[in-house]
């Protein structure tokens, strides 16, 4: 039999303890190989500007080296389009003591001025966590991160009195 998963993820950004961008994700996932995912389901974003919701397809595995690789697309009301791919590693100091850089890219098919996102690559971003594994389902970790905004979405940013990029302290509890 293959293996099914199903995957809920919450996401989110907050500034001085309002918050900035939230999204909700549900996903169904099936074994295709050994190492890797096909996933499939709906992605809520909360914030900023009204609900928008998505339809989601990706693929989620183990590359070569160990590198965890997350490639989703999403599909928006009025033809929007949206691609995001996040990679990751994770190396192990102690049995439970576990350093993760990661890197994320950003690309949208059309700009939504609402949302402040421009059209073509939107952002990159890439961090360096600690995480201290209680049991591997639960692991608080802290780190540093940072985002850069390009190209439209920049523009926006600018636009609006936004910073298009810097560094942040990151902490949050992985389920």
């Amino acid at each position: 039999s293959r293996n099914v998963r199903e995957r809920r993820q919450r996401r989110g950004d907050a500034d001085r303890g309002r918050a900035d961008d939230a999204q909700v994700h549900a996903l169904y996932g099936r074994s295709i190989s050994r190492w890797w995912d096909l996933v499939a389901g709906v992605r809520q974003d909360l914030r900023p500007g009204r609900a928008q919701t998505w339809a989601a397809v990706g693929l989620q595995g183990l590359a070569p080296y160990r590198f965890e690789v997350e490639a989703t697309a999403y599909l928006g009301a009025a033809g929007r389009t949206h691609l995001r791919v996040e990679t990751e590693y994770g190396l192990l100091l102690t049995n439970r003591l576990v350093l993760q850089p990661l890197v994320e890219l950003e690309v949208y098919g059309r700009s939504d001025a609402e949302r402040g996102i421009g059209a073509g690559l939107s952002s990159i971003g890439s961090g360096l966590r600690i995480r201290y594994e209680i049991r591997r389902e639960l692991a608080p970790y802290l780190g540093v991160s940072w985002d850069r905004k390009y190209l439209g979405t920049a523009d926006l940013a600018r636009a609006s009195g936004d910073d298009i990029g810097g560094l942040r302290v990151v902490a949050g509890l992985r389920l």
